[in-house]
């Protein structure tokens, strides 16, 4: 067993990978039950259809703008400690959302759940990598992963059953039983409190990356309806590029920084993070568009239109499984090659057919979207981890979950600037939902063309089961903590 492995009796470690997988199942899951309910959010409270997704992108994008710092505190003052305190406050922000009966308070408690998930997140991954050796790592990253991807793509039919059924103020409510699940898991298993007390926690950096990430994507999301060349949009653009650069040299700067930009230097490492923005960008997007393009132009109901994603989910929890254990004897780059490969031809898939209005032909599209990610998601995330020694972990997570956010959340922006730039240009469409599927098509095709960049990444990751070692890093840079 890796000596950075902590001990404890196999009962107690599952106890420990049960709950950290309902810690992120939980997280996923909250980004998409949102997606079916959108039309009734959005009747309800007085928001267009398009503009309610925003219900889904200020929860990815709080979540990505904090998960570094999450990440941080985590290492410092305890992940369980942090673990604990992120559910609470997810839990929270989930019962007044749940309540809201305006957008404003809506969307403020979304953004506060994405902070409770930024503080769970990265405490978890590195609670799970921590606990097992290395040679068991492709096996319990399956579990915990490949299932909170499943759940991610459940998300739609749990919420079409509660819309349905108890309206959609319940998708949030049903967070209590699965918090409850948690905590008795984590009591069973002696979750290990892990930190490295004494280091600086970078305030600055953490002030300066959300606002950079909001007013980038919202710029995005909001171009159309402002007008591409119109002040606003351009200030917003610029001055979210601007501060993103004064942050990447800060953070280069200081010897404890909340990114560590020196992490990707590691190649590998790099191009897994690349290809989890890359997958994350079109599950999200796809989640928030192919719900709507159900709904609106296939006419499905808010449970149709959720069932109607176990055409993705299916596959990729049957995959992934096996997935999982491929990576343990061969390494990433061959299962991520074929993977990207074939969710890319999936998503163009999807694009091709969605004109013919035939849901069989969608479907087929959705299962080899499902079969990809399943055979990239698992190898993807524990070959990046492994790569890392323990003491950096919680930082490297953290980036991974910042590029997977940061990819969901500039995936459903660039897909509702897309759709109504499309719309905007098509005479009438706006108030006819069946001609909009042109516009749905062009989306679905950008998320093929990011795909494909994904798939041109992963050539790049070394080959065989020698590229999951730890690179020593320990030499080459100022660690995370002293």
């Amino acid at each position: 067993m890796s000596q950075e492995t902590i001990q404890h009796t196999p009962a107690q470690r599952r106890w420990i990978l049960m709950s950290m997988t309902a810690v992120l199942s939980m997280v996923m899951m909250n980004e998409t039950t949102v997606a079916v309910a959108l039309p009734s959010i959005a009747r309800d409270l007085g928001m267009s259809v398009h503009r309610s997704s925003a219900v889904i992108s200020v929860y990815i994008l709080s979540f990505a703008s904090f998960v570094a710092f999450g990440g941080r505190l985590g290492d410092l003052f305890g992940r369980r400690n942090f673990l604990i305190i992120g559910i609470l406050v997810f839990f929270l922000a989930a019962l007044a959302c749940g309540f809201a009966r305006s957008r404003e308070v809506l969307l403020g408690a979304r953004f506060i759940q994405g902070i409770g998930a930024a503080l769970m997140v990265p405490a978890s991954a590195a609670i799970v990598v921590n606990n097992f050796s290395l040679e068991e790592r492709g096996r319990v990253m399956a579990i915990y992963a490949g299932i909170a991807q499943v759940f991610l793509s459940f998300g739609p039919v749990i919420g079409g059953v509660l819309t349905e059924n108890f309206g959609w103020g319940s998708i949030f409510f049903m967070n209590l039983p699965i918090v409850i699940a948690c905590f008795v898991a984590m009591l069973l298993g002696r979750v290990p409190n892990r930190a490295t007390p004494g280091g600086q926690l970078d305030l600055a950096g953490a002030l300066i990356l959300p606002p950079s990430l909001f007013a980038f994507v919202l710029a995005i999301q909001e171009g159309s309806s402002w007008g591409w060349t119109s002040v606003r949009v351009w200030t917003f653009l610029v001055g979210g590029l601007t501060l993103f650069i004064v942050f990447y040299f800060l953070e280069r700067r200081r010897e404890q920084p909340l990114i560590n930009f020196l992490l990707l230097r590691i190649s590998a490492f790099r191009v897994d993070a690349i290809i989890l923005f890359c997958v994350q960008f079109s599950i999200a997007a796809m989640a928030v568009y192919g719900v709507l393009y159900v709904q609106r132009v296939l006419k499905f109901s808010p449970l149709g239109s959720g069932a109607a994603q176990l055409a993705m989910a299916i596959p990729l929890l049957l995959v992934t499984q096996v997935a999982g254990r491929i990576f343990d004897r061969m390494g990433a780059r061959r299962l991520v090659l074929s993977g990207m490969g074939l969710a890319t031809t999936g998503c163009f898939v999807v694009a091709g057919v969605i004109t013919l209005e035939s849901f069989p032909a969608y479907a087929f599209g959705l299962a080899l979207i499902g079969a990809g990610f399943g055979m990239t998601l698992t190898p993807v995330n524990a070959d990046a981890l492994s790569r890392i020694p323990a003491s950096f972990r919680g930082q490297a997570s953290g980036i991974l979950q910042t590029m997977r956010q940061a990819g969901g959340a500039l995936g459903i922006a660039a897909m509702t600037a897309v759709v109504a730039l499309v719309v905007s240009a098509t005479p009438g469409a706006s108030g006819h939902p069946e001609m909009q599927t042109h516009a749905f098509r062009w989306a679905f095709a950008l998320a093929g063309l990011i795909n494909l960049l994904g798939f041109a990444a992963a050539f790049f990751l070394p080959p065989g089961r020698q590229a999951v070692e730890p690179v020593d890093l320990e030499g080459a840079m100022q660690p995370p903590l002293p």
